[in-house]
């Protein structure tokens, strides 16, 4: 998907978003073998420097939240590995909206919360985002750019 919209990259980091490497072809780690696996990873990196080159910090949040442990050690010692602690379920095609808020107001501050941003979600992503925003925003809270320092 990043590869046909390369101008929305561009246009996500210029407007203070960060670009994370997800694997290039959203490879589940636990279903992977290591050597295809850091391949994948390498080449989304080597994607992302392309697109945003004066990306500093290096970030990796594993496809499906699977990695093993070998590729975990290994990865840390390159990325800033970032897991979810809640997934609002947008991807689900019958989700249930009173269960997945019901999960999503559990959030606590500081919590990463995850939404994809496809086309595919975008029906659910438009009722879950919405409700769990304004609802938090009626608590005081503010929403900010990942910090991995």
């Amino acid at each position: 998907m990043a590869e046909k919209n390369t101008a929305l990259l561009q246009r996500i980091t210029v407007s203070g978003h960060l670009i994370v490497n997800h694997t290039f072809q959203h490879l589940n780690g636990w279903k992977s073998p290591a050597q295809i696996y850091f391949k994948d990873v390498l080449k989304c990196q080597q994607f992302i420097d392309a697109i945003v080159p004066e990306s500093s910090i290096k970030l990796f949040r594993p496809s499906f939240g699977k990695l093993t442990k070998t590729q975990m050690g290994i990865l840390k010692k390159e990325y800033k590995i970032n897991l979810c602690e809640k997934i609002s379920g947008d991807y689900q095609p019958n989700l249930s909206f009173p269960r997945a808020l019901y999960l999503l107001y559990e959030t606590q501050a500081g919590d990463t919360v995850l939404f994809h941003d496809s086309i595919k979600c975008y029906q659910n992503l438009e009722i879950l985002l919405t409700k769990f925003l304004a609802f938090f925003s009626a608590r005081g809270y503010t929403f900010e750019i990942l910090n991995m320092d």
